[in-house]
């Protein structure tokens, strides 16, 4: 079993971070103590939406509202604060402001089923609407009252036009209760109305996955649930979910209400969530996928939270046996699903156009403190990598946590695309294949995505920060140290431009080096059928039940 939990930080992430919603997550930080990747155990959240922030927004009468009303519930005289609604002196808006204040202060400690109580009331009493609808489905859903909370978000839809977080949380909810078409109708709403959101897409498909095995869930059929950490896990999580969805009932998701509802006998992660899942679906065998390829001195930490983990080749089976202390009957060699697409070439266009006679320049650097690039180039990034070279499409893709975790690196990206043919990835979680897909040349630091840009077989350039060997996520034994003679490397970044330049002149230097790692990380498994072998591993643990549940790989 996990370690012990402070329940305050495993409360649900329902939503995409693209919703304006309320977040208490389970999820890694941008980034936590010295800069390493670890999860969250004490989450801040933001305010629902709607809900003014403390001492603001509709005065004072909301604000006085909504203490009485959290005073008289703190008592556990939910009878009392049901009272202050019949008061009719209270203008409405006032007493709806002091409810989403009383809703906000429920929601985040957790107190789910007074607060599906107090919306109750609220409707009663004539604060019907399809925001109290919807708040009221979310408090009942979080309840586990999923026949209120379905009917709640019937209400809402009745009512008016529910936002798209509603329309999410209606979906998953109506999934478990096996009302899967109108999952679908609202699973098909929400992405209306949020269509970049990951975990909203993540959740139509699961639905239409379980409408295309028949018309109710098959509850008798093997459960598998695939949760995101982050919205960029999706592109790791997805072919193996493509790859079992016609064989086992499986969800894809970020929601731990909808994976502990769903009751999964197998959950495959991809980050450091396993302990906390735990608590949700402690009966469940955790697979290990891994969110990368490289160490950080964090491979192994999050792989020893699970039962199985899953590798690119034969040298990391071995690296991990011989290195690690794994079992060796619970490390599968599988390839590394991501990149199925890359290996097959299938990976879609990137979204925004570039020139077809020119060549295209990758900068896809890590957002590790003293390992990144990002502060060596600062805001003379473009000049740094390509000079004045115009003849060069510049393409920017930072790592998906700089945006949010690194704001002052992040302007700089920002104003470097403001220049004539460079060109900002500026959503965090696209998918870095069809970056590297159409790439001529990546230039990057100690990033998976060079060891990723070995499927194409193309020049690398790596930049070396001299203050790596002080970093906590610093691991000398790491493929991203051991394995840097595929590269041109580049210590001082005075050099980086006229090196890219001759890079791209002799584009076969390195390519024996590039050849041999390729070998080395993957081995003949180079097809872009991961997913497939990832779904024989879990046939062959279910046909033998020596091997589960509950173990641990070390």
């Amino acid at each position: 079993m996990g370690k012990a939990v402070d329940t305050n930080a495993l409360m649900v992430r329902s939503y995409c971070g693209t919703l304006e919603v309320p977040a208490v997550s389970i999820r890694p930080s941008p980034i936590g103590p010295e800069g390493k990747y670890e999860t969250v155990r004490d989450v801040k959240p933001g305010r629902p939406p709607g809900t003014p922030a403390a001492g603001g927004g509709s005065g004072a009468t909301a604000s006085a509202f909504a203490g009485a009303f959290s005073f008289l519930l703190d008592r556990g005289d939910l009878s009392a604060a049901v009272g202050l609604l019949a008061d009719h002196t209270l203008p409405r808006e006032r007493v709806m402001d002091g409810l989403r204040r009383a809703g906000h202060d429920l929601l985040m400690q957790q107190r789910f089923r007074e607060g599906t109580r107090m919306l109750q009331a609220a409707v009663a009493h004539g604060f019907d609407s399809t925001e109290t609808r919807g708040w009221l489905g979310l408090f009942a859903r979080f309840a586990g009252f999923g026949e209120a909370a379905h009917a709640a978000f019937i209400g809402a839809l009745e009512t008016g036009d529910p936002a798209p977080w509603v329309c999410h949380n209606a979906a998953m909810n109506a999934h478990i209760l096996g009302r899967l078409n109108e999952a679908s109708e609202f699973a098909e709403r929400a992405l209306a109305g949020d269509p970049r959101g990951i975990a909203v897409r993540a959740a139509r498909e699961s639905i239409a996955a379980g409408l295309e095995a028949g018309a109710e869930v098959n509850r008798s059929s093997r459960r598998v649930a695939l949760h995101m950490n982050r919205e960029f896990h999706y592109w790791i999580l997805r072919p193996i979910f493509d790859a079992l969805r016609d064989h086992y009932d499986v969800i894809l998701t970020d929601d731990p209400v909808w994976l502990r509802a769903f009751e999964p006998e197998f959950v495959f992660l991809g980050d450091a969530q396993a302990d906390n899942l735990r608590s949700f679906v402690p009966y469940a065998t955790f697979i290990q996928t891994r969110h990368g390829l490289i160490s950080k001195n964090h491979a192994f930490k999050v792989a020893q939270q699970c039962d199985f983990v899953c590798v690119s080749g034969p040298s990391q089976r071995d690296h991990y046996i011989e290195e690690g202390g794994f079992d060796p009957d619970r490390v599968w060699m599988t390839g590394y699903p991501q990149m199925d697409p890359l290996f097959r070439r299938e990976a879609p266009p990137l979204p925004f156009p570039l020139r077809t006679d020119a060549k295209c320049v990758l900068y896809a650097p890590t957002y590790t403190p003293d390992l990144s690039s990002v502060d060596m180039l600062g805001d003379d990034m473009v000049e740094r990598l390509i000079g004045d070279n115009d003849g060069l499409d510049l393409v920017l893709k930072p790592h998906p946590l700089i945006q949010s975790g690194f704001p002052a690196w992040y302007a700089w990206f920002e104003r470097a695309a403001s220049r004539p043919h460079v060109h900002l990835a500026t959503e965090p979680e696209a998918d870095l294949m069809p970056f590297l897909q159409r790439a001529d040349i990546i230039v990057s630091d100690a990033s998976s995505a060079v060891f990723q840009f070995l499927a194409v077989d193309r020049p690398i350039v790596v930049i070396d920060n001299p203050n790596r060997k002080r970093s906590p996520a610093y691991d000398p034994k790491g493929i991203e140290w051991t394995c840097r003679d595929i590269a041109v490397r580049v210590k001082d970044v005075a050099d980086l431009a006229a090196t890219v330049e001759q890079a791209l002149a002799h584009p076969d230097g390195q390519s024996a080096e590039r050849a041999s790692a390729r070998a080395h990380l993957f081995g003949d498994l180079t097809d872009g059928r991961s997913g497939e072998r990832i779904r024989e591993n879990l046939r062959r643990l279910i046909e033998d039940d020596d091997l589960r549940p509950g173990h641990r790989l070390r």
